[in-house]
């Protein structure tokens, strides 16, 4: 997650969040993937709360996941 900040009246004020995850998944759960980061902005109450003000850009990339975890995949990092 970054942020990207501008100065207003010699303040600073957010103006960007920008949320990008990686996530280590085994193919077959991609369909799932994609439907949760489709509907999960607005069940965050941070999104909610900031979304009229603030530019949110919220992305996510798919990696292999790597053999032998029971899920088939869990978050690698989120950055």
């Amino acid at each position: 997650m970054r942020g990207e900040v501008e100065t207003e009246d010699g303040v600073l004020v957010i103006r960007r969040i920008l949320v990008h995850h990686r996530l280590a998944v085994s193919e077959n759960v991609r369909s799932v993937v994609e439907e949760v980061h489709n509907a999960y902005v607005m069940q965050c109450p941070l999104y909610r709360t900031l979304h009229r003000c603030i530019d949110f850009k919220i992305s996510y990339e798919l990696t292999p996941a790597e053999e032998g975890g029971e899920s088939g995949g869990g978050i690698a990092n989120s950055a």
